[in-house]
């Protein structure tokens, strides 16, 4: 498998604020899938960035009393530190505000116009004569027309949760100004004609028997009820500048703009390292693509990116592989909100317990690959006192420690037991062919029950009963299946991982090691550390609650 050309592509995350910890799980998942590429000897690179158009940022630039610019660089910046705080370095993490990217939009679009797949449409919608502007979904509110719910927005009402469009809402006001001054009014728009591409993209999709169930559901329900023209274009200020003929004052759709970038970073990347034609190896010739993120934006992975990529009839690779996670819910089933207080967001974690190795444990190894999850701070307290200090931990603790007391920090001499070789030889099989289907959750599950293995081994043999000769053998084994579990664990907690490798005295850096077993012969060991240290049940909460 090795010298693959593998593309990494997160979603990109709203630069409005932080995200929460469920929000943050593809930016984790996405460090950890491309650092196990790291070791199989593949061209690989990982690209996102920020999601920094729309209404959303207009308004809130508005009510902050900046420009949009200014609210989403100083959030750019947050992002970036905080990607960089949980060890999660990508190959290049951009931004929708690259010229790059609004290059590229801009050219894609008009491909898609010259080869037929934009046509246009007058609506009517909304005007604030006050504001001398139409009103897009986040810049209106009024009364629901389904429960009379007086703070309903143009898009939702978070009240019944049915989906709006502005001018359906009773009563309307601005929020820019606060004015009830408004006209419904027509204006033109340009859309994506979708139902002329359900064909190639349909044709698409079929090739993707391996899809998990959701992702199917997801895309054949669009296929099912038949493809429908998708609005491209905004009465808003803040965005791409549309690039068709008469679209003067209109905007790309944030939507139609983000989803594009994972092409633009690769080509920003190939220009930054002045290998300009670079991006074409993983965009134009054989490329293994991994798309990560959440269960709510398959459509636009599987339908809106391909069938812009087919309008524009560039050739593009299609999205392959899609590694999808479920939803992370707070505590009862609640959803986060930051207004509400409900919830941990991402930078606040690291408030709360500073080890960012041992959030990536915890997030990775509950990821929801399969259902919706809840996040709990007694599974947290039992994932740092059970698994990590009790389970892992003490594997490396006893082992390291009875090779510094009885062999003077040697590796002693041994053979392999045959069980042992094998068992470490499936669980690299076992956990490589998770993360070669984008999985994450149940590889870090093989890699504990691996860390279990070595401790019943241990404890079977009783190395401490017997003469430093026979024990050889036994803590031999053991220093083989340590090795092997810190290159497991490196993807998930690179940071721990460079420790514990420096603490076996191995040569090189644990996250450039190649996956599989290598038994190891001799070997110098560094004075035994311990990796984590165990939590008082309920303490992490307590600060929780302290910092809300």
């Amino acid at each position: 498998m090795a010298n693959r050309h593998v593309l990494i592509c997160t979603s990109w995350p709203y630069a409005h604020g932080l995200p929460h910890l469920g929000n943050f799980i593809p930016l984790l998942s996405g460090g950890v899938i491309k650092r196990y590429y790291n070791h199989t000897g593949d061209k690989v690179i990982h690209v996102s960035g920020s999601d920094s158009h729309g209404a959303r940022m207009e308004l809130q630039a508005h009510k902050e009393g900046i420009t949009p610019r200014e609210l989403v660089s100083r959030t750019h910046k947050k992002i970036k530190k905080l990607l960089a705080d949980f060890n999660l370095d990508y190959t290049n993490y951009s931004w929708t505000e690259s010229p790059t990217h609004k290059e590229f939009v801009r050219k894609t679009y008009k491909q898609a116009y010259d080869n037929g797949y934009i046509i246009t449409k007058t609506e009517k919608k909304p005007y604030c004569n006050n504001c001398n502007k139409f009103l897009a979904d986040r810049f209106i509110s009024g009364e629901c027309p389904h429960c009379g719910f007086k703070g309903a927005l143009g898009n939702q009402c978070d009240k019944c949760g049915m989906l709006l469009e502005p001018e359906e809402l009773i009563n309307p006001q601005c929020e820019q100004c606060g004015k009830k001054n408004i006209e419904i009014k027509d204006t033109k728009h340009w859309y994506l004609a979708l139902n002329k591409l359900q064909g190639k993209i349909k044709a698409y999709a079929d090739k993707h028997p391996e899809w998990n169930e959701v992702t199917k559901e997801y895309t054949y329900r669009w296929f099912k009820k038949g493809l429908e023209p998708r609005p491209i274009t905004r009465d808003i200020k803040w965005g791409i500048k549309a690039p068709f003929p008469g679209s003067e004052g209109k905007t790309i759709y944030v939507w139609a703009d983000a989803v594009l970038g994972y092409v633009s970073a690769a080509i920003e990347l190939a220009k930054k390292t002045r290998k300009p034609d670079e991006w074409k190896k993983f965009w134009k010739q054989e490329c293994k693509q991994v798309y990560i993120h959440g269960k709510d934006n398959i459509p636009f992975h599987t339908i809106i990116l391909p069938g812009l990529l087919i309008a524009s009839g560039e050739d593009y690779n299609l999205p392959s592989q899609l590694s999808i996670n479920y939803y992370l819910n707070w505590t009862g089933g609640h959803k986060f909100s930051k207004t509400r207080g409900v919830g941990v967001w991402s930078d606040e974690a690291l408030k709360i317990y500073p080890k960012p190795d041992v959030w990536s444990f915890y997030l990775m190894i509950n990821r929801p690959e399969k259902k919706d999850r809840e996040f709990s701070w007694q599974e947290l307290d039992k994932a740092i006192n059970a698994t990590l200090v009790g389970n892992i931990g003490n594997l490396y603790n006893r082992c390291l420690t009875f090779i510094k007391k009885h062999y003077k920090g040697e590796l002693p001499k041994g053979e392999m037991d045959k069980e042992v070789r094998e068992r470490i030889k499936n669980s690299f099989k076992k956990t490589s062919e998770v993360f070669e289907k984008g999985g994450v959750s149940r590889a870090v599950k093989e890699t504990v029950r691996l860390s279990a293995f070595g401790n019943e081994y241990f404890q079977a043999n009783e190395p401490w009963k017997v003469t430093k000769e026979l024990a050889g053998d036994t803590i031999y084994n053991c220093y083989q299946i340590l090795k092997a579990i810190t290159i497991q664990l490196e993807p998930v907690m690179p940071s721990t991982c460079s420790k514990a490798w420096k603490l076996l005295g191995l040569k090189g850096e644990a996250g450039k090691a190649r996956w599989g077993f290598k038994e190891e012969k001799k070997a110098t060991i560094n004075k035994p550390e311990l990796l984590f240290k165990k939590v008082r049940e309920g303490e992490l909460e307590r600060k929780y609650k302290k910092l809300k």
